[in-house]
């Protein structure tokens, strides 16, 4: 059962504040890690982490489901930010002369690096689903977070994993 935000219209000030403060407690831990898988820098995950807070304490009153909201708004962020850094480095690289990475690098850093560039060049959705799944979401919790219905999440998810392979085949070779 998905914690709510028991924010109605007669709640008072305190108590909305207090509510929304054991909210953020007990899942800015989970969000935080979310972030940090998805970017690889603790700084910018705890920054991506504290922006989707930021919007469900705004948008609370509109939102039904709101740990579904969060974990959405969070990949979103957490996927901006990724994408913002990778544009910044491309850019950068172009004026300034970068030695090429040293094979001698672990293969985890590697893999996690490609899988980073990967999901920034995929579609927003696609990359939004894979991440959901592997967050081990279920259909329906990824239904309610992307707005889809639950028959075409299955669907939806297989296409995004052919987008990922392809563009990851396209870019490294096969594995």
């Amino acid at each position: 059962m998905e914690a709510a935000l028991p924010i109605t219209s007669g709640a008072t000030t305190e108590n909305a504040i207090g509510d929304f403060e054991h909210f953020f407690r007990q899942h800015y831990p989970q969000i935080l890690a979310l972030c940090q898988r998805i970017l690889g820098n603790p700084a910018e995950a705890e920054e991506a982490a504290t922006e989707a807070f930021l919007q469900l304490h705004r948008d609370q009153r509109n939102i039904h489901s709101p740990l579904a909201w969060l974990k959405r708004c969070a990949i979103t962020r957490a996927l901006d930010r990724l994408r913002r850094s990778q544009r910044r480095r491309f850019h950068e690289n172009l004026f300034t002369k970068q030695p090429p990475p040293s094979p001698a690098e672990p293969t985890t850093h590697e893999e996690l690096t490609q899988v980073r560039k990967i999901l920034a060049a995929i579609p927003k959705r696609d990359a939004e689903l894979l991440l959901a799944r592997a967050e081990g979401f279920t259909y329906q919790e990824i239904a309610t977070q992307q707005k889809l219905n639950p028959a075409s999440v299955g669907k939806l998810i297989s296409r995004a994993e052919a987008h990922f392979k392809q563009r990851y085949e396209a870019l490294y070779g096969k594995r």
